[in-house]
């Protein structure tokens, strides 16, 4: 989803989501979201859906 698709679910601004986006991929260490994801899914913090 993109981050105006995000912010109008949880009822914030987008810039607020992108913010909160980028805090987690810098906590993360991860070059972009793709990679963001990838470690997301490598450390168990995502689940596949089934």
């Amino acid at each position: 989803m993109s981050a105006k698709e995000i912010a109008r679910h949880v009822d914030l601004a987008p810039r607020t989501v992108e913010r909160y986006i980028e805090n987690m991929r810098l906590k993360m260490h991860a070059r972009n979201s793709a990679h963001m994801v990838a470690c997301g899914l490598f450390y168990g913090a995502i689940n596949m859906p089934s």
